[in-house]
């Protein structure tokens, strides 16, 4: 199984977990490579909490 994730960063060997909104680490993998893709652009301002 192939997982992408969106990231601006090339040749990356090891994801880490990162600050989510939620105020726990994440890392968000998907199987389909458009939504990844969508995590690339931020063509959309991140909603406010």
């Amino acid at each position: 199984m192939i997982l992408y994730h969106g990231s601006h960063t090339a040749n990356l060997k090891i994801l880490n977990p990162q600050q989510a909104d939620h105020d726990r680490p994440y890392v968000y993998m998907t199987t389909i490579n458009i939504v990844a893709a969508f995590y690339l652009c931020n063509a959309v301002d991140r909603p406010y909490y």
